[in-house]
Formats: structure tokens, sequence, C-alpha cells
């Protein structure tokens, strides 16, 4: 295999991993996005989560 042959092969993987990336990131957004509603579970202190007996 010589050197521009071998430039093409990285180039086209290169390609494939930066498409598959921007795929896989935008089709998870939502499951990563800041979420509002659970930030007053995160603020809580770990004793009121606690259940007591």
């Amino acid at each position: 295999m010589n050197q521009p042959e071998s430039d093409q092969i990285w180039q086209h993987l290169q390609v494939h991993i930066e498409s598959f990336f921007s795929q896989t990131l935008a089709s998870d957004v939502q499951k990563i996005e800041y979420k509002q509603r659970f930030i007053a579970l995160l603020e809580m202190p770990y004793e009121c989560n606690q259940n007591e007996p």
C-alpha cells in the first residue's frame, strides 16, 4: 500500500467516525441535556433521601 492510498483510507475512516459520533450525539441530546426538574433532587442533602424507620 502506497502513502496516498493509506492517507485516503485514513481520511475515509475519519469521516465515518465523525459521522457516527455526530449522529449518536444528535440522537442522545435529550438524554444528556440539562433537566431542571431534577435539580432539586441533586441539591438535597443525603440525609433527606434516607427512609427513616
